[in-house]
């Protein structure tokens, strides 16, 4: 089975490179960035101001090269790649938790955030703590 996913956005980040971003969110916390919504997408973000967090899906477009096994950043025994957090995977798709500052027309104001530059946003969901 096939199927297309087509960004929704798009990252704008302070992180340029990838070795320039942290592993995860925790490590950038005071980091603000934006998500501009593409204009044929901005309707479906009516609402979400009423969350103080979101989750990011995006697509990690330069990651390159998976292998099924794999050794964790924090560990040295070889996994399953489906049992750690790599971002070379065979669908390299991100979640990321972060806070949302406002919302200007298409662009999400965001703190704390583990993405870089131009990264392709695939889905945007609110962030319930409770569930």
């Amino acid at each position: 089975m096939k199927f297309e996913i087509h960004p929704i956005g798009v990252v704008h980040s302070p992180f340029i490179y990838k070795k320039d971003a942290p592993p995860q969110v925790k490590y950038s916390l005071n980091t603000k960035a934006t998500v501009e919504i593409y204009h044929d997408y901005v309707e479906g973000i009516n609402g979400l101001e009423r969350f103080e967090s979101i989750i990011i899906i995006s697509y990690l477009h330069e990651s390159q090269n998976y292998s099924l096994m794999t050794t964790p950043r924090t560990g040295n025994k070889l996994r399953g790649v489906f049992s750690t957090r790599s971002p070379h995977r065979p669908n390299p798709l991100a979640i990321s938790i972060t806070k949302l500052l406002e919302i200007k027309n298409n662009v999400l104001y965001i703190q704390g955030i583990d993405l870089i530059n131009e990264t392709p946003v695939i889905d945007i969901k609110p962030y319930i703590k409770e569930i």
